[in-house]
């Protein structure tokens, strides 16, 4: 996962519990893609199968397993 300078978040790799934000877990990317958030997001930090994202208007978003209550 990588933020933008503009505020936007693109993630690649491994999807299998859904850390990349995408819906179809089944898919790797190998390419970067953009994850679709609604606001603008200032910081991310990523676990190894898990993200969490916060916005300039302090909205979190998490996504990924949350087998030990992570998200």
């Amino acid at each position: 996962m990588v933020l933008s300078s503009k505020y936007e978040v693109y993630g690649w790799g491994m999807n299998d519990f859904g850390q990349l934000g995408k819906e179809d877990t089944s898919a790797n990317l190998f390419e970067p893609s953009k994850i679709q958030i609604p606001n603008q997001i200032v910081r991310i930090s990523c676990g190894l199968k898990h993200c969490v994202a916060i916005s300039k208007d302090n909205q979190v978003y998490v996504w990924g397993q949350n087998t030990y209550g992570q998200l």
